[in-house]
């Protein structure tokens, strides 16, 4: 069970459908998928040139629905781990809901350039993944807190305006 990491966001963008595409991303609460797709893992082979085996669960049969199911030579496969935690910052992909879309897209109207959400990861803020939003022409805010480690800052664009 990880510690929770309370994100709370302002971004915003030159272009307004920029801005329309992340509420969509963020409400579908695959936010970093969106932005940053991982590799197909079971169809992807390892430094040897294997694909991975879906292992198979006596109790519960065979269960393709999760990565870490799968295994090379009896070892799972923690590829999409390691990359998640490279290119997004956290071993889950994040986001709200579409009960958070009203709240997230209010400030789009009349002609608004700044979005407000929060959010939760797992053990740390998702860095890479905001990394990757200002390449992208973002400029945004992180405020995060995670109490159980008793952690907290700031992330900023390098072009952020206060």
């Amino acid at each position: 069970m990880p510690n929770w990491c309370n994100n709370s966001v302002e971004i915003t963008h030159d272009d307004p459908a920029k801005l329309q595409e992340f509420v969509d991303a963020f409400c579908s609460g695959n936010l970093a998928s969106h932005y940053i797709p991982e590799p197909d893992w079971p169809n992807t082979p390892n430094e040897k040139g294997k694909l991975p085996t879906l292992r198979k669960d006596k109790e519960f049969g065979i269960r393709a629905d999760a990565l870490m199911w799968y295994e090379f030579d009896g070892k799972q496969d923690l590829r999409w781990r390691d990359w998640r935690h490279d290119y997004w910052g956290c071993k889950w992909d994040f986001g709200g809901s579409e009960d958070d879309r009203e709240g997230a897209e209010a400030f789009l109207k009349d002609g608004g350039k700044i979005v407000y959400v929060s959010f939760d990861t797992p053990w740390q803020p998702p860095e890479p993944f905001f990394e990757h939003l200002e390449s992208l022409g973002f400029e945004f805010e992180v405020d995060w807190y995670e109490p159980d480690a008793a952690g907290q800052g700031v992330i900023k664009s390098k072009s952020y305006a206060e």
